[in-house]
């Protein structure tokens, strides 16, 4: 084999004249858009990361947030119920106090309209019993005993104090009458003997004014200016009207 040493030492320049050539106007040129690449490529992936981590952040103030809401949440509804709760137990005091006002009402209502109907009841029996007294009155004369109401009226006097017994009597400067009440009026001849009567308790020539109230039904009364004195059907009615009342309250 015959070896062209001048040829293979032209081509191995011409080789190197073409590295240098492809180093000096290639490779160079390469690199360096290699490299303005890589550092694009790193400036991006710097951004990447930083937007990431900025993501993550955000991700975990979020989050931060979405929990300090969910407190607050679940405080207001704390808050909430605590208020419902106690609005509902004043609502419910509040009817309570309301139903038992109410029921202290209608308590009181009916004990009213038990007095009404009892006090109506009594007077219709009083009515009763003075209309039936009368009716039988009526079959008699009012002043048939007369004497027997004048007489228990003097011994009402002599159980009164000597100050309530001094407003009967005449005293200086007293020329004032007494009032004489009868149920009818009186004849001459029995208002005569009844004047002779109370002079007897109220002193000689005291002054008498007699009138006639059917309302007394019997017997008579006897007014001076600070003291009366009663002894009449009538009023014996009220009296026992009074105490049948006052048997009944204690009964209750």
């Amino acid at each position: 084999m015959h070896i062209d040493w001048s040829t293979l030492a032209l081509q191995t320049i011409n080789v190197l004249i073409l590295v240098w050539i492809l180093a000096r106007f290639l490779f160079r040129p390469l690199r360096a858009i290699i490299a303005q690449r890589q550092a694009k490529t790193d400036a991006v992936l710097a951004e990447a990361v930083a937007a990431r981590k900025k993501a993550a952040e955000a991700a975990t103030a979020m989050e931060s947030e979405r929990a300090d809401i969910e407190r607050q949440r679940e405080q207001l509804l704390a808050t909430a119920q605590g208020d419902a709760a106690k609005e509902k137990a004043r609502l419910i005091d509040a009817a309570a106090k309301n139903i038992a006002a109410l029921r202290i009402e209608a308590q009181s209502a009916a004990a009213r309209d038990r007095a009404a109907m009892e006090a109506a009841l009594i007077a219709r029996i009083k009515d009763l019993a003075v209309e039936i007294t009368r009716r039988l009155l009526s079959r008699i004369s009012p002043n048939a005993d007369l004497d027997g109401f004048v007489v228990g009226l003097c011994a009402q006097f002599d159980k009164l104090s000597p100050q309530t017994q001094a407003a009967f009597t005449l005293g200086p400067g007293q020329n004032a009458p007494i009032e004489i009440v009868t149920a009818t009026p009186l004849s001459a001849e029995v208002e005569a003997h009844v004047r002779e009567a109370l002079e007897q308790i109220f002193g000689i020539g005291r002054q008498f004014a007699f009138r006639a109230d059917p309302a007394l039904i019997a017997g008579l009364e006897v007014h001076a200016r600070t003291a009366s004195l009663r002894n009449s059907l009538r009023d014996e009615l009220d009296r026992i009207v009074k105490e049948l009342r006052i048997a009944d309250e204690s009964t209750r």
